[in-house]
Parts: C-alpha cells; structure tokens; sequence
C-alpha cells in the first residue's frame, strides 16, 4: 500500500508534529526511556481502546494488516500508544471523546526499541483530519499583571527543554555511579508510581512550566506556589523566620521568603532523599538547596525566574538558569489525579 503525501499535508503534520512532541520532551527523561525517537511508523488500524488518565494518556489499536512498517503476520496486531498528560493536551484541544473504540485510525508513533507493540505518539489521522480538530485554548500574550500572584505559563522559547536542563548536572563520584545503577524501566524510575514521595520536587517543577501551569497566590504572611504537576504545591514562609534545626525532611522542602526591593527570594533547604528527582537517575540528599528569584517585569505582562540549585553530596558545582513565564489569567490549573495502573504502562512486564 503507498500513502501520497501533499505539500500542504506534510506542512500540516510537521507543525503538529513539533507541538505535540514537545509535552514528550519534557518527559522523555523516564516514560519515553527505550523508546526509538529517532524513527517514525505508521500504524494503520482500529481503535479499542481510549484512557484518558495521568500521567499519561493512553490509546491501543488492533491492527488491520495495511501497516507496511510493521509485519503484523509474525507479531502482535494489538498495539499500546503512550501520549502526553491530560493538562497539555487538552489545552491543545484533545477530549476525553476524541478517540472512540471502533474509529479506524492511522497513527504515527516512536517504536519500543526492544520490540514490543508499544510506542510514543507523534500524531494520529482520523476520517482524514489530523487530530485534534479545534477546541484549542487561545492563548493570551498581553495580559498585565499588578503582582506576582496568579497564573503563569512558561515561555518555551525562553526555557531548556526538561532533559537537557538536568544533562548540564556535573555529578560527584557518588552521583556518577547511582546514575550509571538507574534503570528507567524498572521500579527504580519514580515516575512509575503517584505515590506524593517521588513527585517532582522543585526546580523540576519549575522547568515543567512550558507544559504545566504554574500559580502564585498571596495568603497573609505566606505565600503558595502551586504546579500543576503531581498536584505540586508549597508554603513559602514570608514572616521574617528561618530554617528550623531539625526540619522534617519533605519531597518539597522548608521554603522561606524575602523581599529584595521588587524581588520575590524563596530559600528551600530540608529536601526528602529522593532516587531521582530530575529524572535522570541522580539522587538528591539532605544537602539539596535551592534559591528562586521572582520578578515581575517592567510592563507587567511576564515574571522573570532565575534558579539556583546545589547539591554537594551529588553535584559538583550548582546548576544556575533564567526563564521566563506569561501571565494566563484566562486559563486554570488542572488536577493532577494520578492513576496508577497508568503510571506503570511504560514499564515493559
């Protein structure tokens, strides 16, 4: 069977391609391990079957004998296809409906690298329309904030992608041998459970922001940062205290706040060992610390970030960045609700 491709097709399928691959990028340091990103098959197919759950949104189709990449006389015709969370693709327009068992498809995904009937979606083609059809939020640019407080967006084209951001970690010894002991698909990887002790722990949560809302609210002498992520939320003490002593270690630290003129300093030490908490096998101890600064900026439409983050026992020097995020009043903060049956799907039985 030969597919003919248009001009105006290809076009088409390459921009959403780039959109719908970068939600994957920000996750491809634990779901999307062994999978083949650098190839791209065509599954030809029906639907059977459509979950629409966190972290993941999952799709599997019976094969119908036409995918010319694959030869589904000597394997299984049944395969399962890994998308991004809900939070993302739905801002781009996805819906719980937007597959239905029995629709015939044609999707293109990243194969497993070992084999098995399982991929990474790049995009998926149904009654000849690519989807999503519509049903996308509008973002916003313009919009002008009076303070730090509200809903922000992070501006990709002023952030490293998730991986790359935690590849410029420069490990210890000790660092360098539990990355090397990491295995992504197996129960080590964190991200195979919603238990709320391996969620991501900031900074992660603040280089997800190009894909997860961030929120900012002021609430007497505190003030909450919240992520859409893992439903990630913290306390930033603005009362003038420090650090106690002896803090309990949490996932997300003991975070306290200052003013510096028009600056937002938020201090967190007190971190909770954590395997991997940017995904890439490097643990992080009870050293951990990181400082964020926020600032509104001049015309009131962006809060510039800047984070530092070391670690001594795990890190050799710590790891500084600037990004930016867009004020989005118009949007919201999506639950988080993870499940975790599918939590577990990329892990190979």
């Amino acid at each position: 069977m030969t597919i003919i491709f248009t001009r105006r097709y290809l076009i088409k399928l390459l921009v959403i391609q780039l959109c719908l691959l970068m939600p994957h990028g920000a996750h491809a340091h634990h779901s999307d391990a062994g999978l083949d990103t650098e190839s791209v098959v065509v599954l030809e197919g029906t639907v059977t079957n459509f979950v629409w759950n966190n972290p993941h949104i999952y799709f599997t189709m019976q094969l119908d004998g036409n995918s010319n990449d694959i030869d589904t006389a000597d394997s299984v015709s049944i395969w399962e296809i890994q998308m991004a969370s809900i939070p993302p693709l739905s801002r781009r327009g996805w819906r719980p409906d937007s597959l239905i068992a029995g629709e015939t498809i044609v999707a293109r995904v990243h194969p497993a690298l070992d084999g098995r009937p399982y991929g990474l979606f790049v995009s998926v083609e149904k009654d000849g329309n690519l989807l999503p059809v519509g049903g996308a939020t509008k973002n916003i640019n313009n919009r002008k904030a009076e303070s730090l407080e509200g809903v922000w967006r992070g501006d990709r084209s002023t952030m490293i992608d998730f991986t790359s951001f935690f590849d410029r970690l420069v490990t210890t010894e000790k660092g360098t041998a539990a990355r090397e002991q990491f295995d992504a698909l197996s129960a080590m990887n964190p991200m195979s459970s919603c238990a709320a002790e391996v969620a991501r722990p900031t900074p992660a949560t603040l280089v997800s922001a190009g894909f997860y809302l961030e929120e900012i609210e002021f609430v007497g002498d505190t003030i909450i940062l919240r992520n859409e992520i893992f439903d990630a939320e913290r306390v930033v003490y603005m009362d003038g205290r420090g650090h106690p002593d002896k803090a309990e270690r949490t996932v997300h630290g003991h975070s306290i706040g200052r003013w510096e003129d028009d600056v937002l300093v938020v201090d967190t030490v007190g971190f909770a060992d954590h395997r991997s908490p940017y995904q890439n096998g490097i643990p992080s101890g009870a050293e951990k610390h990181v400082v964020e600064r926020y600032r509104l900026s001049d015309d009131g439409t962006r809060v510039i970030v800047e984070i530092m983050l070391e670690d001594p026992e795990y890190l050799v020097s710590p790891l500084t960045d600037t990004m930016e995020w867009i004020y989005a009043p118009e949007q919201q903060l999506l639950k988080w609700n993870c499940d975790q049956q599918t939590a577990r799907n990329f892990l190979p039985e």
